[in-house]
């Protein structure tokens, strides 16, 4: 028994320490690193909009982003812009060919209570840092416009190892 005395001993702290970094005994984070691997950030239309899109590669290797694509435009001589926050959007990246499509709830800048869901659709390149392409986004709320499409540019700000 003494001869076994510091192997359970050693057993015994090696199952503390990795049951008491997590909790319950599961992994903390299952889906992967919170961390973004990539941040771009994209202008839309040339100067109707802007966004921010973080791509995290899971640990399954597939890649999400994270984000926020904002649209203004001019009603009854006021500025007015959309804000359109995503998470967890499922992230088609091959070669320099990018598409992912985000799906959450809008809102106005100037008065959140007014929402609508939306179903936003990004396609494009992404090569050397910078990106370019097309989306559509379908709105669903009542006054809001149904669709809007056009055009929008990105660089990379910060990361790399996912884009080439």
């Amino acid at each position: 028994m003494k001869r076994n005395l510091p192997m359970i001993i050693f057993m015994a702290i090696m199952l503390a320490f990795i049951y008491g970094c997590s909790k319950d005994g599961k992994d903390p984070n299952p889906t992967g690193p919170t961390a973004p691997d990539e941040i771009w950030t994209c202008i839309i239309d040339s100067i109707y909009g802007s966004g921010t899109w973080n791509f995290t590669r899971q640990l399954d290797s597939s890649i999400v982003a994270d984000g926020q694509w904002n649209y203004s435009y001019e009603e009854g001589g006021t500025i007015e812009t959309i804000i359109c926050p995503f998470a967890a959007a499922a992230v088609t990246l091959i070669d320099s060919s990018l598409s992912f499509t985000a799906t959450s709830t809008a809102y106005l800048q100037s008065d959140p209570a007014i929402k609508s869901a939306y179903v936003l659709v990004v396609m494009g390149y992404l090569q050397n840092g910078i990106g370019a392409g097309s989306y559509n986004i379908a709105y669903t709320g009542p006054g809001w416009v149904e669709v809007t499409s056009g055009f929008w540019t990105a660089t990379r700000t910060f990361g790399s190892g996912l884009s080439p």
